[in-house]
């Protein structure tokens, strides 16, 4: 499994103009969005994230063992390790083997 989760660290740090309710773990935001047309119209982004911990839990919880945790961007995915500078975590996981 390749999952790539926002960071909730990275949302606390950085995301500006967003809203971190921090007992749910999701981010807030307003944004516009554009039709074919160009009009455009507000919309509310709402978005979970999460901790490293808090994904070895849920891969624990189904099953799965955690191979790598890294931080990573969109179109820079390198093994660099988890940090508070990157908004993205990727998670890779494969099924243990009583799951497979």
């Amino acid at each position: 499994l390749a999952l790539s989760a926002f960071s909730a660290y990275f949302a606390v740090k950085y995301h500006e103009g967003a809203t971190f309710d921090a007992d749910t773990g999701v981010s807030h935001e307003v944004t516009e969005v554009k039709n074919e047309q160009g009009r455009g119209t507000e919309v509310d982004l709402w978005t979970g994230c999460y901790t490293p911990r808090e994904l070895r839990l849920l891969m624990e919880k189904v099953g799965m063992a955690v191979d790598h945790i890294y931080s990573v961007e969109p179109g820079r995915y390198v093994a660099d390790p988890p940090s508070v500078e990157t908004p993205e975590f990727l998670l890779i996981a494969s099924a243990t083997p009583f799951r497979r």
